[in-house]
């Protein structure tokens, strides 16, 4: 079971998983044998809060094979998709097309396509302004957008002609309820089993016909991990024991 270690002990464990990781070596393997019980997790933890890296740097502490590249420049990171993406709304913005301006930062023929799709989806997660501004397909309408305002009242308008339309069709459109959710979310054919909030980590695990919710804080080394029952007993255990502390949750 893991313990709670020094300042000393840590700094001593993190300077051999970087002997490891600088050889190629098993960091995972190293961390279950000093009693972590989810060395990925802690190898996480060490990367962020004694490192410094962001999550597209991490690297996995999995050993590397004989002739594997160990660690390199991370390509094709969030901050690179962030600057292609703001080079294609500038290029949009002084009145070239989306074709036009995604061959005059270098993309041509498929590569274009493929850029645009990347660029498009980069936006949709992370920037909605930008999002709202580009069409679905390459050579599609660009529609202006300066503000989250203006991309909000974009989709309004659209939806609301939309309904309108098909009011004069005599078409139903009201909006069906949406349904549960209960399996873990697939994005382009990969399962989504672990995503980041504001106070840690969640990551779903199938284990023995039971599910696992792990629960990861940012500020310690440990890992809470229960069953689903498990977590709804817990979430009305905290809400009585508010209530008794004079506190509604």
């Amino acid at each position: 079971m893991s313990r709670l270690r020094t300042e000393e002990e840590k700094a001593a464990i993190l300077n051999e998983c970087l002997r490891l990781e600088k050889e190629g070596g098993d960091i995972l393997g190293y961390l279950w044998s000093q009693d972590y019980v989810t060395p990925r997790a802690t190898w996480c933890n060490y990367q962020r809060e004694w490192l410094g890296r962001k999550p597209y740097q991490y690297t996995d502490g999995k050993p590397k094979k004989k002739g594997e590249k160990k660690m390199g420049k991370p390509v094709n990171t969030k901050e690179d998709r962030q600057r292609r993406l703001d080079e294609l709304i500038e290029r949009v913005n002084k009145g070239m097309g989306i074709r036009a301006a995604l061959a005059d930062m270098g993309y041509s023929g498929k590569s274009a396509g493929q850029q645009y799709r990347q660029l498009r989806n980069f936006a949709k997660e992370n920037d909605p302004i930008a999002y709202a501004a580009l069409p679905e397909s390459i050579g599609g309408d660009i529609v202006p957008v300066t503000s989250l305002a203006d991309a909000m009242q974009n989709c309004q308008d659209a939806a609301d002609e939309f309904f309108g339309k098909c009011e004069e069709m005599g078409l139903k459109t009201e909006v069906p309820e949406e349904p549960k959710i209960c399996q873990p979310v697939v994005y382009e054919d990969m399962i989504v089993r672990e995503v980041e909030g504001l106070f840690g980590r969640y990551r779903r695990s199938d284990i023995g016909g039971k599910v696992y919710i792990d629960f990861e804080p940012f500020d310690t080394m440990d890992v809470m991990s229960f069953t689903v029952e498990q977590w709804r007993s817990f979430r009305e255990e905290q809400v009585k024991a508010a209530a008794i502390l004079g506190v509604e949750l």
